[in-house]
């Protein structure tokens, strides 16, 4: 069927992550409805897609909006669209894309949330981590969080054969399988050497993940998430208290001290610049408030 083939697609040559195939299909089931409600479509037969339209995707998308979702969840639903209708038509099944020229609803880019500076020194120097090898382990956790701008998915699948201590490195395998290696600091080194004191007195063995649960079996995401909103809820009113947090506040800090772009870019794994610089947003608020409060003429008429 072509739904499972394009998803394979999208695992096996695209790499995408196991919860981006799960929104591709998520939205992409939401356009089979509505073809075969509306048009009588069947959205994944061969000899159904090339009757789809352009107009028929316009219509869609009125329909969505008038559900009243969120415009930037309407743009994500056409996006996977148009992946999918230019994977039909490189397997000859459509002669052009109908949502190619189908103009995606604007929306405001939401600005990363991040901890304050001082957030971040509450949340390493003055909450008491449990005095167990979980203790250690999540706070190690947090520290690599923020000490190295990892994505959940990266964090869970660090190895510790990947880690080196003596260099202060880790091989981060990121989106697409691409590596890199990421510095670490003092603070990152002292919490990774609590952690290993920790389960080496605990009898516990690495075998591949460098983070496990007491059976040496690799986090869940789920575990990971709980955990870093349990210490975020301590230090931050945030609303979104995410892992995500602590690798936003690893580039928005980096940026305003003065680090590169481009090496944040680098650092974080994006393929492009574009990815990074909705960083700059945060950086130029904070220097508009400096300008403000000490240029002599700014809030002169």
């Amino acid at each position: 069927m072509l739904q499972e083939k394009f998803l394979q697609y999208l695992k096996i040559e695209k790499q995408y992550a196991a919860h981006t195939l799960e929104a591709y299909e998520r939205d992409l089931r939401s356009l089979g409805l509505f073809l075969g409600e509306s048009f009588g479509i069947q959205l994944f037969k061969s000899s159904d897609v090339s009757g789809i339209s352009h107009r028929m995707l316009r219509a869609w998308m009125g329909e969505l909006l008038g559900k009243g979702l969120k415009s930037r969840t309407v743009a994500r639903k056409l996006s996977a669209s148009r992946t999918y209708f230019a994977w039909l038509r490189r397997q000859g099944l459509m002669d052009s894309n109908p949502a190619k020229a189908l103009k995606l609803p604007s929306f405001e880019k939401k600005l990363p949330a991040f901890l304050k500076e001082r957030e971040t020194e509450r949340l390493f120097e003055e909450i008491v981590f449990p005095d167990s090898w979980e203790g250690a382990r999540d706070k190690c956790i947090l520290e690599v969080l923020y000490g190295c701008g990892l994505r959940r998915a990266e964090l869970i699948g660090l190895q510790w054969k990947d880690v080196d201590m003596y260099e202060m490195n880790i091989l981060v395998k990121g989106k697409g399988n691409k590596e890199r290696i990421l510095p670490f600091g003092k603070a990152v080194r002292e919490a990774m050497e609590g952690y290993l004191a920790k389960l080496e007195a605990e009898k516990i063995e690495l075998k591949s993940s460098f983070f496990v649960t007491k059976s040496a079996k690799p986090l869940s995401p789920n575990t990971v998430y709980k955990m870093v909103n349990h210490y975020l809820t301590m230090v931050s009113s945030l609303h979104q208290k995410s892992p995500h947090v602590l690798r936003h506040t690893f580039a928005t800090h980096l940026l305003n001290n003065g680090a590169d772009l481009n090496a944040i870019k680098e650092l974080l794994g994006h393929s492009s610049l574009a990815a990074t610089q909705v960083y700059t947003h945060n950086s130029i608020s904070k220097l508009k408030n400096i300008h403000k409060q000490a240029h002599p003429r700014a809030t002169k008429a």
